[in-house]
């Protein structure tokens, strides 16, 4: 769907064959559409990847990664947002591969890995082009020009669930998951050789994505299926834990302008301050019923957040003594 920002009415909408997985969801796709120039990149979870025209939603080229490449679906299907990067569409579909943008012909593709719910994110070292995937096993860096796999950090969970989207700053990556395996910093300054600085199971993050801001990392630790799931603040260089509150759990979360803005499970929507020095709430609201795992999207003083059924809401903060 492409809606009007202002009113919420409907500008175009794509129709295609999706099943219903049971596990979890109650319909749609997992993954982030990809906005790039004039085009909206999409993948569903059986693996239909689309190319939309961004204004009228018509058609230009499709995919289908589980015949054209053969590959299986994932437990949960396909979740990896597709990266727009020089020139390039990188997708996790169990083999990593790259699309031409315009065409959405083959450019490369890797050898068969299980595919992760993550999604590719691109960096540099010393003018060269590289991309971080986190898949079922494994971190792994690519060249982004060839798709050669030059390192690779074994990381393997019970279930093959790693989720959250690894963050880069300075060639360093931190990732983390749940079922056990906490997380993770290491030094890709040398993208051949990952060398590890620091592992602790200080954050478990299911399925919800870590913001990195101002040298600290923001994100729930735990799993969101147990009592689990609490506000966390780690310090980035060393992983050492700053502050958890048991009270702010199950949800996911941005920051911007120093703020935290999380969405619970539950609907209510919490703004705090990103500071390491503790959770400091600034305001609550109820705003959805369902169950909410998506993150919530603040664009032109607007805080946009969904629920898993579908239903979406948009509320006016340009007005900093209302919440419309």
């Amino acid at each position: 769907h492409c809606l009007d920002t202002e009113t919420g009415e409907g500008v175009w909408n794509f129709d295609y064959e999706a099943p219903i997985y049971e596990r979890g969801a109650e319909g749609g796709p997992t993954a982030t559409p990809t906005l790039h120039g004039d085009k909206v990149y999409t993948l569903s979870r059986t693996g239909l990847l689309l190319c939309l025209d961004r204004k009228s939603g018509e058609k230009i080229w499709e995919r289908d990664l589980v015949n054209d490449f053969e590959v299986e679906i994932p437990h949960y299907g396909f979740a990896c947002s597709p990266l727009a990067y020089h020139g390039r569409l990188i997708v996790d579909a169990g083999k990593i591969v790259a699309l031409d943008l315009e065409s959405g012909n083959t450019i490369w593709e890797t050898e068969a890995f299980k595919a992760g719910y993550s999604s590719p994110v691109p960096f540099e070292i010393e003018g060269q082009s590289y991309v971080a995937n986190f898949n079922a096993d494994s971190l792994k860096i690519l060249k982004s020009e060839s798709g050669d796999v030059v390192s690779s950090a074994s990381w393997e969970t019970s279930s093959e669930i790693n989720v959250a989207t690894p963050i880069i700053q300075d060639g360093k990556i931190f990732i983390s998951s749940g079922f056990g395996m906490g997380c993770a910093l290491y030094d890709a300054s040398d993208p051949t050789n990952l060398v590890r600085l620091w592992r602790n199971q200080n954050m478990h993050t299911h399925f919800s994505n870590c913001v990195l801001w101002d040298g600290f990392i923001y994100g729930f630790d735990g799993h969101v299926t147990r009592d689990e799931g609490f506000l966390t603040c780690l310090d980035f260089e060393t992983g050492e834990t700053r502050w958890k509150d048991d009270q702010v759990r199950k949800g996911s979360l941005i920051i911007a302008g120093g703020h935290i803005l999380a969405l619970l499970e539950t609907g209510e929507l919490i703004v705090a301050k990103a500071t390491p020095e503790g959770f400091q709430e600034e305001s609550r609201s109820h705003i959805l019923g369902g169950r909410c795992w998506t993150p919530p999207v603040l664009s032109d003083g607007k805080i946009y957040c969904r629920n898993v059924k579908g239903d979406l809401i948009c509320l006016d903060v340009r007005q900093k003594d209302k919440l419309n």
